[in-house]
């Protein structure tokens, strides 16, 4: 799994734009990229146990591995303020 917090960070300058979706593992909103100029999607974990957070890093290494156009690309995994996000 790839870790890379500087790209994380750099998508979530200025607050979220708005929830697209949410359930009860996570909430996914819309977010601006200001350095590649592009709107992305951020995925946020709601609840911070192990066996959530140890499910979501699954998650990620499992859909990372994925080469779909109906697929989201996921660029970054990373944590902010105590919430994993990717």
């Amino acid at each position: 799994m790839r870790i890379n917090a500087g790209t994380a960070a750099r998508a979530l300058t200025g607050p979220p734009r708005r929830a697209r979706r949410a359930g009860g593992m996570a909430a996914v909103w819309k977010a601006w990229d200001t350095v590649e100029g592009r709107w992305v999607a951020v995925k946020f974990l709601n609840a911070v146990d192990d066996d959530s957070i140890r499910r979501f890093r699954r998650e990620a290494q499992v859909t990372q591995r994925l080469r779909h156009p109906n697929i989201c690309t996921i660029h970054d995994v990373s944590e902010g303020k105590g919430r994993p996000f990717l």
